[in-house]
Protein backbone atom coordinates (compact mmCIF):
# COMPACT_ATOMS: atom_id res chain seq x y z
CA UNK A 1 0.00 0.00 0.00
CA UNK A 2 1.44 3.53 -0.94
CA UNK A 3 1.50 6.54 1.04
CA UNK A 4 -2.15 8.57 1.13
CA UNK A 5 -3.50 11.68 2.22
CA UNK A 6 -7.10 11.70 3.39
CA UNK A 7 -8.74 14.78 4.68
CA UNK A 8 -10.61 14.11 7.99
CA UNK A 9 -13.50 16.17 8.81
CA UNK A 10 -15.17 17.42 5.48
CA UNK A 11 -18.18 19.50 6.37
CA UNK A 12 -21.30 17.38 5.85
CA UNK A 13 -23.11 20.05 3.50
CA UNK A 14 -20.67 19.00 0.69
CA UNK A 15 -22.41 16.93 -2.59
CA UNK A 16 -25.75 19.06 -1.26
CA UNK A 17 -28.05 19.74 -4.41
CA UNK A 18 -29.44 22.95 -5.23
CA UNK A 19 -32.23 22.13 -3.60
CA UNK A 20 -30.82 20.97 -0.66
CA UNK A 21 -28.60 23.94 -0.24
CA UNK A 22 -31.74 26.12 -0.64
CA UNK A 23 -33.30 24.69 2.02
CA UNK A 24 -30.78 24.94 4.79
CA UNK A 25 -30.51 28.68 3.42
CA UNK A 26 -34.68 28.94 3.96
CA UNK A 27 -34.16 27.25 7.23
CA UNK A 28 -31.42 29.58 8.42
CA UNK A 29 -33.56 32.89 7.93
CA UNK A 30 -36.74 31.86 9.46
CA UNK A 31 -35.87 28.30 11.74
CA UNK A 32 -39.16 26.15 11.39
CA UNK A 33 -41.04 25.60 8.34
CA UNK A 34 -43.59 23.10 6.44
CA UNK A 35 -42.66 21.02 3.58
CA UNK A 36 -45.30 23.21 1.65
CA UNK A 37 -43.77 26.55 2.92
CA UNK A 38 -40.16 25.15 1.60
CA UNK A 39 -41.38 23.78 -1.86
CA UNK A 40 -43.26 27.17 -2.48
CA UNK A 41 -40.15 28.75 -1.56
CA UNK A 42 -37.66 27.04 -3.60
CA UNK A 43 -40.17 26.89 -6.99
CA UNK A 44 -41.16 30.43 -6.12
CA UNK A 45 -44.98 29.26 -6.86
CA UNK A 46 -47.86 28.46 -5.07
CA UNK A 47 -47.52 24.36 -4.84
CA UNK A 48 -50.18 21.52 -3.90
CA UNK A 49 -49.68 18.31 -2.51
CA UNK A 50 -49.07 15.55 -4.62
CA UNK A 51 -47.50 17.30 -7.31
CA UNK A 52 -43.62 16.73 -8.23
CA UNK A 53 -42.41 19.87 -6.93
CA UNK A 54 -43.81 18.88 -3.50
CA UNK A 55 -42.12 14.90 -3.95
CA UNK A 56 -39.10 16.77 -4.82
CA UNK A 57 -38.72 18.75 -1.99
CA UNK A 58 -40.01 15.88 0.25
CA UNK A 59 -37.23 13.58 -0.67
CA UNK A 60 -34.64 16.83 -0.54
CA UNK A 61 -35.78 16.93 3.83
CA UNK A 62 -35.44 13.52 4.14
CA UNK A 63 -32.18 13.00 2.86
CA UNK A 64 -31.03 15.84 4.65
CA UNK A 65 -32.58 14.35 7.94
CA UNK A 66 -30.44 11.64 7.09
CA UNK A 67 -27.35 13.27 6.73
CA UNK A 68 -27.78 14.92 10.24
CA UNK A 69 -28.98 18.31 8.71
CA UNK A 70 -32.50 18.94 9.93
CA UNK A 71 -34.70 17.07 11.69
CA UNK A 72 -38.89 16.88 11.96
CA UNK A 73 -40.60 18.90 14.89
CA UNK A 74 -42.84 17.13 17.22
CA UNK A 75 -43.21 14.37 14.54
CA UNK A 76 -45.27 16.41 11.66
CA UNK A 77 -44.36 18.22 8.11
CA UNK A 78 -42.19 20.77 10.06
CA UNK A 79 -38.67 21.04 10.00
CA UNK A 80 -35.68 23.38 11.31
CA UNK A 81 -32.21 22.81 11.17
CA UNK A 82 -29.84 20.57 13.65
CA UNK A 83 -27.94 21.63 16.28
CA UNK A 84 -24.75 19.67 14.14
CA UNK A 85 -25.26 21.60 11.04
CA UNK A 86 -25.21 25.15 12.81
CA UNK A 87 -21.85 23.90 14.34
CA UNK A 88 -20.13 22.97 11.06
CA UNK A 89 -21.67 26.48 9.45
CA UNK A 90 -19.71 27.99 12.14
CA UNK A 91 -16.22 26.18 11.89
CA UNK A 92 -16.72 26.55 8.25
CA UNK A 93 -17.28 30.34 8.72
CA UNK A 94 -14.08 31.06 11.20
CA UNK A 95 -11.93 29.58 8.54
CA UNK A 96 -11.72 25.46 10.12
CA UNK A 97 -11.28 23.41 6.94
CA UNK A 98 -10.07 19.78 8.25
CA UNK A 99 -7.34 17.85 9.27
CA UNK A 100 -4.97 15.86 7.02
CA UNK A 101 -3.89 12.75 8.16
CA UNK A 102 -0.91 10.87 6.63
CA UNK A 103 -1.16 7.00 5.92
CA UNK A 104 2.34 4.92 6.66
CA UNK A 105 3.21 2.49 4.69
CA UNK A 106 2.58 -0.89 6.26
CA UNK A 107 3.76 -4.02 5.48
Amino acid sequence: MKNGFFIVGVFKTAGLSKNQRMILKFLEVKPEMTTKELAELVFSKPIDYKTKEYSSISRSLHSLERRGLIKRVHIQLRWKLSSDYLIDKKKKKEGWIGSITTLQNQT
